[in-house]
């Protein structure tokens, strides 16, 4: 389903159900009047790759689509995301509210700020950052893309006072002695004790503790995951743009990977201050590769938390543990 014209007979922009083949260059971003736009979970609007040919366009049409639109935000838009869209509703119309979003060229991002965004600074089939249903930052579409515009007036910085009002503003999910497990869909599965194992829903966020022997192993099919250990630690698989990212503080490393094709098995391992990074994938049905990294100095202190983002429903987080040795 996209927003777009239909044939040349229909001179308003609607929601249709296209046929894909006949979407021209779905690779490129069309901004002009022939382009077409996508909805995040929010059901805010963004531009996305594709273009319509009004001469041989085939295509659905119906008012109950706006209506898929309005309860699709209710069942996946986050309250926290909803909380900061209303900020931006108010304060730069017609965007959308992300985070990190920088002015370089690509996906990273180089703040903390949240910011009101849009089209064609961002795109669909960019990858952003935005709040789930936890609250916490989770990988969303709608971002940066390397192709994309440079135009930096599509942006406003949110005041972060602003922001944290907002949040406040949300009632917890939760109750102060429950974990709370992000899914994609409302609300999120409240659980007592650690969230790693059993989580479901979709773009699932697993809250777990790792001390100084530990290892955590998961296998998993999405093409973007997140580990994030306490304030010491961070990766991105980036299986889709073939890279891994790992830091600590303000180090990081940027490794490239060969083509994968899921699914893909993660261990995380620490060892006193090291946090060893072990990543297994399929390169097709018959051949694999495996990435193997050590940061020596994470300077992790005691029992961390750790949180894998981006997991898919079925994806489970094992944990074992090796003993430190002494020397």
């Amino acid at each position: 389903m996209r927003k777009g014209y239909g044939h040349s007979g229909q001179k308003d922009l609607a929601y249709r159900c296209y046929d894909v083949a006949k979407i021209e260059r779905p690779e490129l971003v069309n901004t002009g009047p022939y382009g077409v736009w996508c909805v995040d979970n929010c059901g805010v609007e963004v531009v996305c790759g594709g273009t319509v040919n009004v001469e041989s366009t085939m295509h659905w049409t119906s008012p109950v689509m706006s209506t898929w639109v309005l309860e699709g935000k209710l069942l996946f838009c986050s309250a926290y995301q909803s909380a900061l869209q209303s900020l931006c509703d108010n304060a730069f119309p017609g965007s959308l509210v992300r985070y990190g979003v920088s002015p370089e060229q690509g996906s990273a991002p180089v703040d903390d700020s949240w910011r009101c965004v849009k089209s064609p600074l961002v795109v669909y089939e960019g990858h952003a950052k935005c709040l789930d249903s936890c609250a916490r930052i989770s990988t969303c579409a709608g971002g940066r893309q390397a192709t994309g515009s440079s135009d930096w007036s599509l942006q406003r910085q949110l005041p972060p006072d602003q922001v944290d009002a907002a949040l406040r503003d949300v009632a917890p999910p939760c109750l102060p002695t429950q974990t709370c497990v992000a899914s994609s869909r409302n609300p999120p599965q409240c659980t007592a004790g650690e969230s790693g194992a059993g989580a479901s829903g979709g773009n699932v966020a697993a809250t777990m503790h790792l001390e100084d022997g530990d290892t955590l192993e998961t296998t998993f099919s999405s093409l973007v995951v997140g580990v994030r250990i306490g304030d010491c630690y961070l990766a991105k698989l980036d299986l889709a743009s073939q890279r891994v990212e790992v830091g600590s503080g303000d180090r990081s490393t940027v490794i490239s990977t060969a083509p994968a094709t899921p699914p893909s098995k993660l261990s995380v391992h620490r060892r006193g201050n090291e946090v060893t990074l072990t990543l297994q994938y399929n390169m097709g049905t018959e051949s694999s590769n495996s990435l193997f990294y050590a940061q020596p100095d994470a300077s992790c202190v005691g029992r961390e938390p750790i949180v894998f983002e981006g997991l898919e429903p079925e994806a489970r987080v094992s944990r074992g543990r090796t003993e430190s040795i002494s020397s």
